[in-house]
């Protein structure tokens, strides 16, 4: 599995994540309707202070299987365009594996001076920009309806809360 989750060997969900990972990379990912790449980036800077000018400490970890990514959202409008889509300011994962805990998705209390970063990169060769978010609300673990994934909502980098 791919985060640091210890699934509960008496608990059927928990044992079927890894099964649910599984299908999700070989068949969503493997057919190419995913279209990102996810990757959560943490930066940490050494004087406890965000752009202070220090060069800050940079991990991150890409979410496999790729998630869902939803531009779309009844309370979040878009306006389509000719070449794509111009998201409205907020996106939404689906599918997040459950194998990663609250704090490796970034929520969580984290040392002053860390910053945490969602980016979409491009996953199939359609030249997409990479583009960077900030969680807009605590993670939701859906262990049903979503079947065994964490719903994560994220919004641009530098739009208002």
């Amino acid at each position: 599995m791919p985060g640091s989750f210890i699934p509960d060997p008496d608990n059927l969900v928990d044992c079927l994540i890894p099964i649910a990972d599984d299908i999700r990379e070989d068949i969503a990912v493997d057919f190419g309707v995913r279209a990102y790449r996810v990757f959560v980036t943490t930066r940490v800077y050494p004087d406890g202070v965000i752009d202070s000018g220090a060069d800050p400490v940079t991990t991150e970890i890409e979410l496999t299987p790729r998630p869902d990514v939803l531009a779309f959202h009844q309370l979040y409008k878009g306006k389509m365009e000719p070449c794509g889509f111009d998201d409205s300011g907020f996106i939404r994962l689906k599918k997040v594996s459950t194998s990663y805990i609250q704090l490796e998705l970034g929520w969580g209390d984290q040392p002053d001076g860390t910053e945490i970063i969602y980016e979409l990169r491009e996953g199939e060769s359609q030249q997409q920009l990479t583009t960077e978010w900030v969680l807009d609300r605590q993670p939701y673990p859906d262990r049903g309806r979503a079947l065994l994934g964490w719903e994560i909502w994220l919004r641009r980098l530098g739009e208002a809360g």
